[in-house]
């Protein structure tokens, strides 16, 4: 104080921060203002000094609430992203002991607040958040990192045996069941977890969050309620996936590389009643890549409206082009990522209906394939999917029983055809129980009156067995693998009975057709 009043003497005038008590003897910060207004007796004599007093500790508290806010999610109370790394870098400062840092990604929360409002949503998370809680042990910390993503620094015990355990247990507190809504529904969630180690694979915090935010991704490719232990290798992998995706959208700026195979369709005395066109790629710097690997990518990423519009596209186009060569070919089916259906700036029903118009195709001559998955009721799918129909598409559900199908689903869609999938149909003649579900599958079809097509036909047993029990259609390599266009079209100009030749297979394979993986 002696410094503030000499201060004050000598310039006339102070501001600054000091501490005060109340009557009750609290202390609080205050701001003060102080100015000489007059002098008595000269310099050295004394002074009347006039004072602002401003209580600053309402001020401090919306600061140090600001503060707060700023390190900790709103809605838990928990610390944010921010906070967790703040909190990882500290002990990766103070201790060498080994952490484990698990980053947690829950599904169905968008339906749960959908359906039952922001409200409940918020209750469910807080009932989650109090599950995580029970099976954490003690100085471990769980932070809300996002909507619907946590994160648990976990300081491990010497053994590596426990990696999983907590993992697991955080995984397992989803199943019970939660409340949800005034009836009381029980609802699960499902959830994805990835995991990395310190010391062991990082010693840099934002390297260890990559890591664990790159399992995780793995984990959710794999499906729900899957747990990824982060390994080098799922960084290389990660790092091709972005390497062909920016090649994928190289090749469809500059409309290169892409192309489409032709594999036919046929009845028991192999006449063409069909064919499926199936999009390949052949990457510059990469070679030949499955469909298998750069669909998904194309999915994950965005391409995969592009990529479906140029099938429609080239499908089209071809299909014109065979018919101006005076050729007849017989349907000619495309497939239609469950995607495409959701872009509302190009819905798939239109792209198809701009394509038919510009190629003079017959709505009949083009069949569109779907997944089981667009036929969840309430996809954003079923208007449109409707819409293909009355326009005349036939509506092919493709990998039948691999999804999420039910008898009523079938009755109340459009569907003209059903294709078997061939995990179903390969080696069916020496396997009981893929007979059973072929046959449950065929009478199915007949009793709603849909068509069936078996996939994957390789040998003159499963064909026997499906045609005996009433499959009279079929695809696969005992007949032909997926062709060029030119190759289909000589097919075509075979003869008139349009029946696949013997050596069909054999000329597809000198062609370089490849395995029949769908677009």
């Amino acid at each position: 104080q002696q410094q503030m009043w000499a201060e004050l003497l000598e310039h006339g005038s102070w501001k600054g921060q000091s501490w005060e008590r109340r009557a009750s003897s609290e202390a609080f910060p205050v701001h003060l203002r102080m100015r000489v207004i007059d002098r008595e007796g000269g310099a050295n004599g004394g002074a009347h000094v006039l004072v602002t007093v401003s209580d600053l500790s309402t001020l401090q508290q919306k600061d140090a609430q600001l503060e707060h806010l700023s390190y900790h999610d709103r809605l838990t109370d928990l610390p944010n992203l921010r906070m967790m790394e703040l909190q990882l870098e500290q002990a990766i400062r103070s201790s060498d002991d080994p952490l484990q840092i698990i980053w947690i990604d829950l599904d169905g929360l968008k339906r749960i607040n959908d359906s039952f409002g922001r409200e409940q949503g918020d209750q469910l998370l807080a009932a989650v958040v109090e599950r995580f809680q029970q099976v954490l042990p003690p100085g471990d910390l769980l932070g809300r990192i996002g909507g619907d993503e946590f994160m648990v620094l976990h300081r491990l015990q010497d053994s590596r045996s426990d990696l999983l355990t907590l993992p697991e247990q955080v995984l397992a507190t989803l199943h019970p069941g939660f409340g949800v809504g005034a009836e009381t529904i029980t609802l699960e969630l499902t959830g994805c977890l990835g995991v990395s180690l310190y010391p062991e694979q990082s010693r840099q915090a934002s390297t260890l969050l990559q890591y664990a935010a790159t399992a995780l991704n793995e984990a959710k490719r794999a499906g729900p309620d899957t747990l990824r232990l982060y390994s080098p290798e799922m960084t290389e992998t990660s790092r091709r996936r972005l390497e062909l995706e920016i090649r994928l959208q190289r090749s469809l700026d500059r409309g290169d590389g892409l192309y489409l195979v032709y594999q036919p369709q046929v009845d028991p005395e192999r006449r063409l009643v069909g064919c499926e066109a199936l999009l390949r790629w052949r990457c510059d710097d990469f070679g030949d890549i499955s469909p298998a690997e750069f669909v998904p990518i194309a999915e994950a990423s965005g391409l995969i409206q592009r990529l479906g519009a140029w099938v429609i596209h080239q499908g089209c186009s071809q299909l014109a082009q065979w018919k101006r060569e005076g050729l007849r070919p017989p349907k000619l089916a495309i497939n239609v990522s469950s995607q495409q259906f959701s872009d509302p700036r190009k819905p798939v029903a239109e792209l198809i209906r701009l394509s038919t118009e510009a190629h003079g195709i017959d709505p009949a001559e083009l069949e569109v394939e779907i997944t089981e998955s667009c036929l969840i009721p309430g996809a954003e799918a079923e208007q449109q999917i409707r819409l293909l129909a009355s326009r005349g598409h036939a509506i092919a559900v493709d990998d039948f029983g691999t999804g999420y199908s039910s008898l009523s689903v079938l009755s109340k869609f459009p569907i003209a055809k059903l294709k078997i999938d061939q995990s179903f149909i390969q080696g069916i003649d020496a396997h009981p129980s893929l007979q059973e579900i072929v046959r449950a599958t065929l009478m199915l079809a007949e009793g709603l009156q849909i068509r069936t097509l078996a996939e994957g036909v390789e040998r003159p047993e499963e064909m026997e067995f499906l045609r005996t029990h009433g499959c009279l259609a079929y695809q696969g390599y005992l007949f032909s693998k997926p062709v060029s266009a030119a190759d289909y079209g000589a097919l075509l100009a075979a003869a008139t009975t349009a029946a696949v030749p013997a050596t069909a297979s054999q000329a597809a394979t000198e062609s370089g057709g490849a395995g029949s993986v769908a677009a």
